[in-house]
């Protein structure tokens, strides 16, 4: 059932919920974010507006308990707003270029935003629609939540898409469309996994190669993977693999 409809910024794009599940926000394609209670009696004069440094081009964005990060492709940055209702923008933390997404838990200690770029500004905006034509791989920027400054960077694969961190905060997966792999990233340490003997996993890189089904014999397989979701009870990561009609259990 409809229970209410509000008018928000020009083009909403992502939208995020904090613990408490209020308020919820917003960020648009116009720079500006909006806040508002998610409830039947939600009125257009009670959404709260804020504005972003302009011009702002926002994606995704990641809420914390304390904070707001939001990608800024064409700065390159991350946007750090406060918990407030309305947010508002507190610095923006330089990126990669082609920042497109965050990965981490609301009360992780450190999260990573993801850019499908290195540093070496060849990987634009949208580039990685057509992965097959990059060949630069991304890296992650390890954000600290207590400073707001990044860390660390570590390298992952190419067109690095979405990013999902166990529940136990220990294991962060970066799932890399161009390559057909997930990255893995030990949390707790801020480098890439290095655990020995895993299968499809090499300890030199964090790298988890996704292999085809079993019976497989077309050509060359490449998984192509674009999302995840983690099942905490079996520590199970399920990749969906847009590029090859397949999902990997991990």
């Amino acid at each position: 059932s409809l229970l209410a409809q509000a008018q928000l910024g020009n083009g909403p794009l992502a939208m995020t919920l904090n613990l408490s599940g209020t308020p919820a926000i917003t960020a648009n394609s116009d720079g500006t974010v909006n806040s508002f209670d998610p409830s039947s009696h939600l009125m257009t004069n009670v959404v709260h507006t804020s504005t972003l440094m302009q011009p702002a081009q926002p994606i995704n964005m990641l809420t914390t308990t304390v904070n707001l990060f939001i990608t800024l492709p064409n700065v390159p940055a991350a946007a750090v707003l406060n918990g407030n209702d309305p947010p508002q923008l507190l610095q923006e933390l330089p990126l990669a270029a082609s920042p497109i997404s965050f990965a981490g838990n609301s009360n992780a200690s450190r999260i990573d935003a993801i850019s499908q770029d290195n540093g070496s500004i060849t990987v634009a905006c949208c580039y990685c629609e057509k992965p097959a034509q990059v060949s630069t791989a991304g890296q992650v920027a390890s954000i600290e939540i207590a400073t707001l400054n990044i860390s660390r960077t570590l390298p992952v694969g190419i067109c690095p898409v979405y990013g999902i961190s166990s529940t136990d905060n220990q294991r962060t997966f970066i799932l890399n469309r161009g390559s057909g792999t997930v990255t893995v990233i030990n949390s707790q340490l801020n480098q890439l996994d290095n655990t020995p003997n895993r299968p499809n996993l090499d300890p030199t890189t964090g790298t988890l190669t996704l292999p085809p089904p079993a019976g497989y014999s077309g050509p060359t397989f490449d998984a192509g993977p674009v999302f995840a979701d983690y099942f905490a009870p079996t520590s199970q990561l399920v990749t969906a693999n847009y590029d090859s009609n397949t999902i990997s259990i991990i």
